[in-house]
């Protein structure tokens, strides 16, 4: 991600990701901590993310960087893609439009999105599941 590309939109985050992976420019939402996380990074190039000599990072070194990070919080290693995995399963679960999702997801195509809509019917088994359950333990 280069600084140059990412463009304040709004006055509260919004932003415009001017060449994303698609080509056509997008429109990025931000929360109010991460915009803060944003505008305080050091500009040490042209890059948002480097390393610690202003270098841009490599994709191999923020991913040994998230892992380490992971272990460090007691989590099991995971790439880079379980961030945009759980961000999508967050917004399933609170009950977001699919066409929403996809949009902030930047997904061209629908399907794509649609991988995170089992998430949905799991919450729906385990509502059935604590209905039957209290109702089995009404009964005795």
């Amino acid at each position: 991600l280069v600084c140059d590309n990412l463009v304040r939109a709004r006055d509260e985050g919004e932003w415009i990701l001017r060449t994303p992976k698609g080509g056509r420019p997008r429109w990025l939402p931000l929360s109010a901590p991460l915009e803060r996380a944003l505008q305080g990074l050091p500009r040490r190039g042209e890059h948002v993310i480097t390393n610690e000599s202003g270098r841009h990072m490599t994709p191999n070194a923020l991913t040994r960087r998230l892992a380490r990070a992971q272990r460090d919080a007691g989590l099991k290693p995971c790439g880079p893609h379980i961030l945009r995995h759980t961000f999508c399963s967050h917004l399933v679960l609170r009950g977001v439009h699919v066409r929403t999702i996809q949009k902030l997801a930047g997904h061209a195509e629908l399907s794509t999105t649609e991988i995170y809509m089992h998430l949905v019917s799991e919450v729906e088994e385990d509502a059935i599941r604590r209905l039957r359950d209290e109702d089995a333990g009404s009964s005795s």
